[in-house]
């Protein structure tokens, strides 16, 4: 298989100043950050009507910071890039993703409103997004606000870039209502749902035998390269297979001492107090596209000691923990951005 690299916090490391889960601390409700955070999860971009709602308020942050701002629709769907140009435009530019788009929640089974960012009593705030990726964006958003208030002057230009799978279509035998053919889409279905029910298992049992942050050694059912077309002719005629993403190749970024990109990053976070583990990517990512343009790419998230709901009902973040992920991407985006031509 071919690797990606990227690169996350382990869940047990030390941060000297973050917080834990069940924060006892007074919730910094008032603070700016936390306020544009909450507004940016409220808007419910699980729905692509939503997401000029969601252009609008980035068009409006940028506003306030002094960034260039920009709107693209290359497939007829919105992305936003908020620029701010370095001092020396012939180097290469420092791009800082996110994406604006979430997942469906189902409200029945969240313990509060998934679009309301309601915080509770440990300063935890719920919502579809807080982990997966509006929390990351407004981090970079917040970083680069201090870092011009600092009047800093980036050698680089930094670009910060806001993004708006497969599907089976089973048909069947016709008829009216009151008719019973036989092989109708229901069945199809169900065969087809038996056979990916039966791969799955062999992926859980290949999940157990691993570390719980070695995610590279097994192949997940909806991500990875899958055979699925075999799949589809056992569900029978009539089955229709249509990919609305598929790459058929993946290249690498290093991460040793040959690629800057990456020492600089490692560095700045080890002079955090933070210890920096590179581990494969578990899921593919909008990386994976600059990547096979021969562009280094490397994925971090400073979340400290947060269970995992990405895609899961109750995702949230400690607001203490979401503030102190400024003070990381501050550090990180003032050193990149002035990391000196590589020759």
């Amino acid at each position: 298989m071919i690797i990606i690299h990227t690169l996350l916090i382990i869940a047990n490391v030390y941060y000297l100043r973050a917080q834990p889960e069940n924060n006892t601390t007074i919730c910094p409700l008032q603070d700016p950050a936390v306020m544009n955070f909450r507004k940016y999860l409220e808007i419910d971009t699980s729905r692509s009507e939503n997401l000029y709602k969601a252009v609008d308020f980035l068009r409006s942050l940028s506003s306030e910071i002094g960034l260039d701002f920009a709107v693209y629709t290359p497939a007829g769907i919105p992305i936003c890039v908020l620029t701010w140009p370095g001092v020396d435009p012939s180097l290469p530019s420092i791009m800082l993703n996110s994406h604006m788009d979430v997942v469906e929640a189902d409200e029945a089974r969240w313990k509060y409103p998934p679009f309301a960012a309601h915080v509770d009593e440990n300063c935890n705030v719920y919502a579809r997004g807080a982990q997966d990726t509006k929390d990351v964006g407004i981090l970079y958003i917040e970083a680069i606000r201090r870092l011009k208030k600092q009047n800093a002057a980036l050698n680089r230009t930094i670009h910060i870039t806001f993004m708006p799978a497969m599907n089976f279509t089973v048909m069947g035998t016709g008829g009216h209502g009151f008719l019973m053919p036989g092989d109708v889409a229901v069945e199809k279905l169900q065969r087809l749902l038996d056979v990916m029910l039966n791969y799955r298992k062999s992926l859980r049992e290949a999940v157990a035998s691993e570390e719980p942050t070695n995610y590279g050694p097994y192949t997940s059912l909806n991500i990875n390269i899958i055979n699925v077309n075999s799949w589809a002719e056992y569900a029978g005629e009539g089955t229709k297979l249509e990919f609305l993403r598929q790459e058929m190749e993946s290249s690498a970024t290093s991460v040793d001492d040959n690629n800057p990109y990456w020492v600089t990053l490692k560095n700045t976070i080890n002079e955090l107090g933070v210890k920096l583990v590179p581990i494969i990517c578990p899921a593919t990512s909008d990386m994976l596209f600059v990547r096979n343009y021969g562009i280094p790419a490397l994925g971090f998230v400073p979340v400290f000691r947060t269970t995992q709901k990405l895609h899961q009902d109750n995702e949230y973040i400690n607001l203490g923990i979401f503030l102190h992920g400024i003070d990381i991407y501050e550090a990180v985006i003032r050193n990149l951005g002035n990391l000196p031509r590589i020759l």
